[in-house]
């Protein structure tokens, strides 16, 4: 396994107290958007983990899974296997899941849990903070008077609603419970598991394809680490494995075929990858044995896929990297959800609030002591667990109007030109599941998450 770096076990990291402050750091790729025409022209960032465990590192440790209807609809759009029913065991496979600590705060915060959808082995420990900020109580309340039900789950497939969702959070020690702690720590030891940090993959290496100049070569002067913006930069070649460092590298292996996908690419076989720890370094390469497997988060998956040829021959021309695959899905189909934070004045000084860490120094610390000591405050909240997705019938009064407006859309209107015309089907088809299933009650439209300090964040 190859990675960029690793962490150190940091506070910043571990402690649910400072959820979100080590986004923009040094484990932060720094990425940010193409300018936005509707967003004032400005580009906006987007965090993406860059340390062994991924955005499990920087994420705001929330633990909730999608709606029955979302992964239902991926199947029917012809993926068997990603409906409800298909993704459920791995769900349940991946957590120990531990209730709430509390029969009244579970009647307070209307936390139930259905045994038949959570597991109690797995790697990543989901739990609850040892508190709990009394405005969650008051979002539900409002929410219910508006029509929104709170869940009695939301982890099992009705995530329509509000809810208190449980962390990726240690029961015992209250601490983050990320991939790094939970997939790669316990099996260090593995004398078949090495990872080595200080890297990157620049291209996976396809037998039959042409060298490609331009990625395989150093680039004096070139964005040495990847990241989007002037940050931290650490070359650090940090080796895990047995005995605390990694064995040599060994590039005499001879690679053999695993999988083909298709009778046109019937001629071309991964054979491992190449990497260097920067863009001005000498390339490396590692061959494979069995597989290779391409896990570089939503966003650096498919740029690494491109840059070894798998993607759009018509963006993978315009580098001239040599096309092993014409696949225009590669890239294509980014989904995701912005945040826009909505900030008013009042607060009831009645209340405690997360604000009153950064004001009060006294408190603040007595909190921290509190940690440290017992491993209950205020210091185990993330602030974000009070959550609700909104089904849009519940939340306005103008849904028919929107779907109709929506549904009137010409599907191409915002897409880019040339587009291949199996991506605009794909689109098309989308576009008409999301505009009839959002009149329905049992659909999500959007997220409210309540950060219990005077503001809520709409996503």
């Amino acid at each position: 396994m190859l990675r960029f770096t690793s962490d150190r076990y940091e506070p910043i990291i571990q402690a649910p107290v400072y959820v979100g402050a080590d986004i923009g750091g040094i484990y932060d790729w720094l990425l940010s958007t193409t300018p936005q025409t509707q967003l004032d022209g400005a580009p906006r960032p987007m965090p993406q983990g860059k340390v062994l465990g991924g955005g499990s590192i920087l994420n705001a440790m929330c633990w909730n899974r999608g709606g029955q209807d979302d992964y239902d609809t991926w199947a029917a759009l012809g993926n068997p296997g990603w409906d409800w029913e298909g993704m459920l065991p791995y769900f349940i496979k991946s957590e120990t899941y531990t209730p709430v600590y509390s029969a009244d705060i579970a009647r307070e915060y209307s936390i139930n849990y259905n045994p038949l959808v959570h597991g109690t082995s797995g790697p990543v420990q989901v739990s609850y903070p040892r508190f709990f900020y009394p405005q969650s109580t008051n979002l539900f309340a409002a929410l219910n008077y508006l029509g929104v039900p709170t869940e009695f789950d939301p982890n099992d497939g009705s995530s329509a609603g509000a809810a208190f969702v449980p962390s990726d959070l240690d029961p015992i020690n209250q601490t983050r419970s990320d991939a790094r702690r939970t997939y790669f720590d316990p099996y260090v030891s593995r004398p078949n598991f090495h990872v080595i940090t200080g890297q990157h993959v620049t291209r996976i290496l396809i037998e039959g394809v042409a060298s490609n100049f331009v990625v395989d070569n150093p680039t004096p002067g070139g964005n040495e680490d990847g990241n989007g913006m002037n940050g931290v930069t650490s070359n650090e070649g940090f080796g895990f494995g047995p005995g605390g460092s990694t064995p040599a590298l060994d590039n005499s292996t001879t690679a053999r075929l695993l999988r083909r996908q298709s009778p046109s690419t019937s001629n071309l076989r991964i054979t491992g990858v190449e990497f260097a720890a920067s863009a001005s370094d000498t390339r490396r390469s590692i061959t494979a044995t069995r597989e290779v497997i391409v896990a570089a988060g939503s966003l650096h998956s498919a740029q690494l896929l491109q840059l070894s040829g798998i993607g759009p021959s018509s963006l993978l021309d315009s580098f001239d990297i040599p096309v092993a695959v014409d696949l225009p899905g590669v890239g294509n189909n980014l989904q995701d959800h912005c945040l826009v934070g909505t900030f008013y004045p009042y607060n009831n000084a009645s209340y405690p609030s997360p604000t009153q860490l950064t004001t009060n120094a006294t408190y603040n610390a007595a909190a921290e002591l509190e940690y440290n000591t017992f491993k209950t405050g205020p210091w185990t909240a993330g602030s974000p667990n009070a959550l609700a997705f909104n089904p849009l019938p519940l939340i306005t009064n103008n849904s028919a109007s929107i779907l109709s407006g929506a549904d009137d859309q010409d599907p191409t209107e915002f897409l880019p030109a040339g587009l291949d015309p199996t991506l605009v089907a794909g689109y098309t088809l989308q576009k008409q599941s999301l505009v009839r299933r959002l009149a329905e009650t049992n659909v999500a439209s959007y997220e409210i998450i309540n950060n219990n300090a005077g503001s809520l964040t709409l996503a």
